[in-house]
């Protein structure tokens, strides 16, 4: 998996050449954009499949969503 830092949204041709150039399925390559508090961190991610990403490499199953807060 790869996470890359930047201050933009990376467009899915871009992702794709790293997607090529790692060696790493096209789903495991996430973007981590600047936002405004930390506590947006996680959300982003998780928007991004992170969760099923790290369950998926450590073989383990896709369970449901968790309930909204």
């Amino acid at each position: 998996m790869l996470v890359l830092r930047t201050d933009r949204h990376l467009n899915e041709d871009l992702k794709r050449k790293w997607h090529y150039f790692v060696t790493f399925e096209e789903y495991a390559v996430i973007e981590s954009v600047d936002v405004s508090t930390i506590y947006e961190v996680p959300i982003k991610m998780l928007e991004q499949g992170l969760d099923k990403t790290v369950l998926r490499k450590l073989a383990l199953e896709v369970g449901t969503e968790p309930p909204p807060d």
